[in-house]
């Protein structure tokens, strides 16, 4: 995964709390996602959809890096979704 990654939306939800973000899935975007998704505590469902550009190992590392958060009870699904690519004139490269 590099600096300039594919696409991703992420909701974040834990009863009323709500977090939705759009960027570059990069590996410190991938740290956030994941400290975000620890500090909203128990019964987190973390929905993360990425641009049809991304690879499978794109798609692996993600499931691989949440794995401690489905440990602790965090609901977690990664996916591809093409109307991401839809954002992309919208999206500055460098966003993460």
């Amino acid at each position: 995964m590099s600096d300039h990654g594919p696409l991703f939306r992420l909701r974040l939800l834990s009863g009323s709390l709500k977090v939705e973000r759009v960027g570059r899935l990069t590996p410190y975007a991938l740290e956030t996602i994941v400290d975000g998704a620890r500090r909203m505590g128990l019964e987190t469902w973390l929905d993360l959809a990425v641009s049809a550009d991304a690879d499978g190992d794109c798609l692996v590392t993600a499931r691989r890096r949440f794995e401690r958060l489905v440990a602790r009870g965090v609901r977690v699904r990664v996916h591809r979704d093409p109307d991401l690519d839809l954002l992309r004139p919208r999206i500055h490269p460098a966003a993460a």
